[in-house]
């Protein structure tokens, strides 16, 4: 291996760690943590979308998916493209729980960037 990708994989462990220990230390799930992450930047998306932007299992996402869905923190919606296809989106109430968790994770991102 490289020396760069040796300073890139180990960039991207201490980050991947860094993102557990802010899961831990707000008693969530990282799993949930990811999927937030992503949905807050986006619209709607797909879970097979979810999957690809996280690198999650399909069964991972498909259980947060299921999660947050009991918590009503997300709905599903038509595709527009495709009607049959179900997008995931936050709800209002979603949204909020989101911006809660994650404005102060993306003021920490800011600061150490």
């Amino acid at each position: 291996m490289l020396a760069d990708e040796q300073k890139l994989w180990g960039a991207w462990g201490q980050a991947n760690g860094l993102y557990r220990s802010w899961a831990t230390s707000k008693n969530i799930n990282y799993y949930l943590l990811l999927v937030l992450y992503v949905l807050d930047g986006q619209k709607a998306m797909t879970q097979k979308k979810i999957c690809i932007c996280t690198g999650l299992a399909k069964q991972t996402v498909n259980s947060v998916i299921r999660s947050l869905k009991e918590d009503e923190y997300i709905e599903f919606v038509p595709g527009c493209a495709d009607r049959r296809e179900k997008q995931v989106t936050l709800t209002g109430k979603g949204i909020a729980y989101s911006k809660e968790l994650l404005t102060p994770l993306r003021e920490l991102e800011h600061r150490v960037l």
